[in-house]
């Protein structure tokens, strides 16, 4: 919730602040830092029946451990193994063994389409069609990657002295 600003004190210093500004990226930066939020790549993918928003890490910025990836369905926090399993296959042979991605990723879908019921704290939930889930946040990560990787290589071809045609003719 970009939009609200929040401000943890403890023992009368503050610990954390979120200016409520409504951008993404600031509350990423706050939570996570400089490096996390300068290596973020814009993921998004919707169709009628989910809408797919949010930012996926650069390889370069992976983790050790999966403490820096957020799930949002619906607006609440949450874990699912067929999210996790589709970013870890959109990433496979980018990152090291033992590397994870990072990302934050907000899922818009009919509360019908979800089941809450998995876990006794109602943080783990599955969706009444996984290999849908499954296909569209792959080919969500995926192209977020690939659209980097398109970009990354179009620099490197470019040369740094490029030759017109007209200076073939001079």
């Amino acid at each position: 919730r970009s939009h609200i600003a929040v401000k943890l004190i403890v023992d009368n210093k503050l610990t954390f602040s979120t200016d409520g500004n409504g951008n993404d990226i600031d509350v990423i930066y706050s939570v996570f830092g400089r490096e996390i939020s300068d290596n973020l790549l814009e993921a998004f993918r919707c169709n009628a029946r989910i809408k797919i928003t949010g930012y996926v890490g650069r390889p370069r910025c992976s983790r050790s451990n999966r403490n820096y990836q957020l799930l949002f369905v619906n607006g609440r926090y949450v874990k699912s193994k067929t999210v996790t399993a589709a970013v870890d296959r959109a990433y496979h042979n980018l990152l090291m063994n033992g590397k994870h991605a990072v990302y934050s990723l907000f899922i818009d879908i009919g509360t019908e389409k979800i089941d809450v019921n998995v876990h006794p704290t109602k943080m783990e939930i599955k969706f009444s069609d996984e290999s849908f889930i499954f296909d569209m946040i792959y080919k969500c990560v995926k192209e977020a990657l690939d659209k980097e990787r398109m970009i990354s290589l179009h620099e490197e071809e470019k040369p740094e002295d490029e030759i017109t045609v007209d200076d073939l003719f001079e």
